[in-house]
């Protein structure tokens, strides 16, 4: 049932076009208590919805806008944990399906959803908090932020899947600002697209408002790119006529020449020597000045505007000139790339080459499974495949690259340093040519040489993310990569030399999490630095209205590359009773039985496929509700019985530092003279214990566990601290022994 004031007519709490507070505070609200169940679980108040029910009531959306609500609600999308403990996406429970049920809901959606797709929660809740007193709302029946900020939150990600953002990235971006969100290199904020002082916008709205009712016939709108967001409100929701131009300049118009326009937008120079003037709704004149704290805190909370765009043109859309210089580097780019993707498929398969630079990679033993996981995108030829097909813009230069994956791989490092040295030739940054600026010049150039970087960077991080449902990516998103980078690129004292290995060592699930957020949200997450310093991702988050998994959490698997797999999805975390949480994390509870692994008998064949693990052997995912997080353990149990306990990272972290260790090309492998007086082999996933294996002379011991997926996972759990797991994939076992002899460490066990 929905949330309904009075009698469900607008016209009992209006008069004359407004909003009657007075009557409106005396009409009572029915609704079930079912529903207020599901509006309580997403911490949305009745009394916010109807405050936001009442405001909607001033703007009416027309059938087209409501048409593509509805699609958008339709195709809202959800998708369950393991043993469905846990929910990502919108739920049947969500609030926004109550919302949904009447007129002045959808137009509730549409405001909230419309103002978090483009800006952050914080100015989103301070607008509505400001259209609220626009409407002359008294103190007593205005939300504070914090409730406008909870219903955003609940409709945030409602439209990730659709156009929206595109289309309000496309008006904004007539305005022709460079930059979005800033960042050490640039230092001149005039070129960074600011938000307008929240009043003015929300008189702007208002104004909106009333040309959707017929009460007003048109209005222009000059000044920023918030201008063009509050045209895109009007044009996709309520069907307005829009026009934008630079003085006698039209850059956009959506009607024929003799239709009526209601929103003309005139992005007009701004004279720095004078305040500025973001917007001015004609004829009655709403100034919105650019206020100093809000630069101040543009890049530090993500209070600027930003939009969409689509996958076929984003970076000469995000980077502009540099973007367009670095595509025509038509050869060196596809060089670069391809010399990547070689390095890749060594590193993945274990080379032998490769051992020459893991000492410049591996600072601890901790590094070493940030870039050990690999699955069929991230190398090789299927990371050209990725690249091209993710990349449109890319096309042309994927014959290049596939001629580069034969290369052997020190050619591949000599080459990828020379593609560096001439990115620097055409680049006009001031790190690659000091000398070439002027005195005092804007640092506003993009670098090119860091920017093929970051390309490598967040293509190689997004072969680890599936879209259950199909996003464009946000153009601050790209951009905020580019900043990350730079960042770390100055950290490593690179001396203008892209050094691969110390790329390598950026790799794991946190880099993942780190540009899927990033892209998918288009800004930080309060608890970023927190996973930065610690490297330890959340199995699960969410952020403005965007769900992020790892796919562990769906199903257990001995593939490091397919657990570390991050989902992205529209909606937030719920538990079957609709409870909505933003953060999970590993559990601190650790249990593992005490049972031993058996039956230690000499090795005598390299084809036994025996699995000897417990059949019984069982996994859940067990949701430990806390305040601040949901804590997520794994609790393996055998006959009914737990057998064991593991945090779903603690587990990826443990695959992936076991796996590819071996180099196997299956031919030429040689074969071994069996038996082999250290080579054993033992039965069950039970616990091992390297001191008594090594002095009894066993040092590798093959664990005999084909198949059993969950066996191989709870053995690697199982390996006491001084003990080495090679988990076995597709190598054979006569390469897996010698490398295991090879490691030179008292014992080593093959899972």
């Amino acid at each position: 049932m929905a949330l309904t004031i009075g009698n469900g007519n607008a016209s009992s709490f209006m008069q004359q076009g407004q909003v009657d507070w007075v009557q409106l505070s005396k009409l009572g609200v029915s609704t079930t208590v079912s529903t207020l169940a599901r509006l309580s679980f997403a911490n949305v108040d009745p009394f916010t919805c109807s405050v936001a029910q009442a405001i909607s009531s001033q703007f009416k959306l027309s059938h087209q806008g409501q048409l593509r609500l509805s699609e958008a609600l339709e195709f809202l999308k959800c998708f369950s944990s393991l043993g469905k403990v846990m929910w990502y996406g919108f739920g049947v429970k969500h609030v926004v399906h109550v919302l949904a049920q009447t007129t002045q809901g959808m137009t509730v959606i549409a405001l909230c959803a419309g103002l978090s797709e483009v800006m952050s929660t914080e100015m989103a809740a301070i607008i509505l908090d400001e259209l609220a007193r626009a409407y002359g709302a008294p103190e007593g029946l205005r939300p504070s932020l914090l409730q406008w900020g909870d219903l955003i939150c609940t409709c945030a990600g409602t439209l990730a899947s659709t156009n929206f953002g595109i289309i309000a990235e496309k008006f904004m971006a007539f305005k022709g600002d460079s930059i979005l969100v800033g960042g050490r290199m640039f230092m001149d904020e005039t070129s960074i697209r600011r938000l307008g002082a929240p009043t003015f916008v929300a008189k702007a709205l208002e104004a909106v408002a009333r040309l959707s009712t017929g009460s007003l016939t048109s209005i222009e709108l000059k000044g920023g790119g918030v201008c063009g967001f509050i045209a895109a409100i009007g044009y996709w929701f309520l069907g307005l006529n829009v026009e934008i131009r630079s003085g006698d300049d039209v850059l956009y118009r959506n009607a024929k020449e003799d239709a009526h326009v209601h929103i003309r937008v005139d992005y007009t120079a701004v004279n720095e020597a004078e305040k500025p003037l973001d917007v001015q709704v004609t004829s009655n004149t709403y100034p919105i000045p650019n206020i100093d704290y809000i630069v101040s805190l543009e890049t530090k909370n993500g209070n600027y505007l930003t939009g969409r765009v689509e996958w076929k043109d984003i970076i000469e859309k995000t980077f502009g000139a540099a973007g367009r210089k670095l595509i025509a580097s038509n050869y060196h780019f596809g060089l670069f790339l391809g010399c990547s993707a070689r390095i890749f498929a060594a590193v993945a398969n274990s080379e032998p080459e490769v051992a020459r630079y893991e000492s410049e990679v591996i600072r601890n033993g901790e590094d070493m499974y940030n870039y050990k996981t690999h699955n069929e995108w991230s190398e090789g030829k299927g990371f050209t495949h990725f690249i091209v097909s993710r990349l449109p813009e890319l096309a042309n230069l994927e014959s290049t690259m596939l001629e580069t994956l034969e290369f052997p791989l020190a050619r591949a490092f000599e080459e990828l340093q020379c593609c560096t040295d001439k990115f620097e030739l055409v680049c006009s940054c001031f790190q690659c040519q000091p000398d070439g600026q002027e005195p005092g010049a804007p640092k506003r150039e993009f670098c090119i040489p860091r920017l093929a970087e970051t390309i490598l960077v967040v293509m190689r991080d997004l072969t680890y993310v599936h879209l259950d449902v199909e996003m464009q990516p946000y153009r601050a998103g790209l951009e905020m990569m580019y900043h990350v980078w730079v960042e770390k690129a100055s950290r490593e004292v690179f001396k203008r030399k892209f050094l691969l290995p110390i790329f390598l060592r950026n790799f794991g699930t946190a880099s993942t999490c780190e540009t899927a957020e990033a892209l998918f949200t288009g800004m930080w997450n309060q608890d970023r630095d927190v996973r930065l310093k610690t490297r330890l991702p959340p199995p699960a988050f969410s952020h403005r209205g965007v769900t992020f998994y790892l796919d562990i959490l769906r199903r257990i698997s001995d593939q490091p590359g397919e657990a570390a797999t991050l989902h992205v999805v529209p909606g937030s975390i719920q538990l079957p009773s609709g409870c909505r949480y933003t953060y999970t994390s590993d559990s601190e509870y650790h249990h593992y039985e005490k049972s031993e692994a058996t039956n230690y008998q000499p090795l005598l064949s390299l084809t036994d496929t025996a699995d000897t693990g417990s059949l019984d052997l069982h996994a859940e995912l067990r949701v430990t509700e806390r305040i601040e997080a949901l804590y997520l353990v794994f609790q393996f149990s055998r006959a009914g019985q737990e057998v064991a306990t593991v945090p779903p990272y603690d587990l990826i972290k443990r695959l992936s530092m076991a796996a590819n260790k071996v180099f196997c090309l299956h031919r030429s492998c040689g074969q071994l003279t069996l038996p082999l007086p250290s080579v054993f082999t033992a039965d069950g996933e039970g616990r091992v214990d390297p001191d008594t294996d090594a002095g009894s002379g066993r040092s590798v011991v093959v664990r005999r566990l084909h198949g059993n997926v969950l066996a191989r996972c709870l053995a690697l759990c199982l390996t006491g601290p001084n003990g080495t797991t090679v988990l076995r994939s597709n190598e054979c076992l006569s390469c897996c022994i010698k490398s295991a002899i090879g490691f030179g460490l008292p014992v080593v066990y093959i899972v």
